[in-house]
């Protein structure tokens, strides 16, 4: 039914609209070559069309084609660099595809927002990389020095260093503070 729509209509609006559902059927039918191939129409059709995105991140996760979420991670977070949610969606596959030398540069070419700057810390003391934890963390405390989960991650982060004494010393301070 919608192909036969497609082959009678000329508006572009709605073209894409019924582009978009024979997309999301073929995905439902498991046809995931096809849906990429329906929403690469409508990117053809409307270029500025950004909302598709997430449902093509999807689809090429569902079809274990990682290399080319991630390249499209990029893209997007070429243009929106503070999606804090898409930096750690990528950051996570990275991650998992064992990308080190990729993984967290992401944040390092974004805005220095304290939300993404947590996003940074978080990974860093999931992967057990203390000392970087510990910076960032020392960094938001720089900017924002009542920060409680700041102090947080940074007694975190000494503790994964083995300096738990000091971990201790913070947790104290915050404590008296709060």
């Amino acid at each position: 039914v919608l192909t036969a729509a497609l082959a009678q209509t000329h508006d572009t609006e709605l073209t894409t609209g019924i582009t978009f559902n024979l997309a999301l059927a073929h995905r439902k039918q498991g046809r995931l070559d096809k849906a990429l191939e329906s929403l690469t129409q409508i990117q053809r059709l409307d270029p500025g069309r950004t909302d598709i995105d997430a449902n093509r991140l999807q689809i090429l996760e569902e079809a274990a084609r990682f290399d080319e979420a991630a390249e499209s991670m990029e893209t997007m977070l070429a243009r929106d660099p503070k999606n804090a949610s898409l930096h750690s969606q990528y950051n996570h596959l990275l991650y998992q595809l064992g990308r080190e030398e990729e993984f967290l540069k992401s944040y390092d070419r974004a805005p220095k927002t304290l939300e993404l700057q947590f996003g940074k810390a978080l990974f860093l003391v999931a992967a057990e990389r203390g000392e970087e934890a510990y910076a960032v963390y020392s960094d938001i405390l720089t900017r924002e020095p009542d920060d409680h989960n700041a102090l947080i991650g940074q007694a975190t982060a000494l503790n994964l260093m083995g300096r738990h004494d000091e971990a201790v010393q913070i947790l104290d301070r915050a404590s008296a503070r709060y």
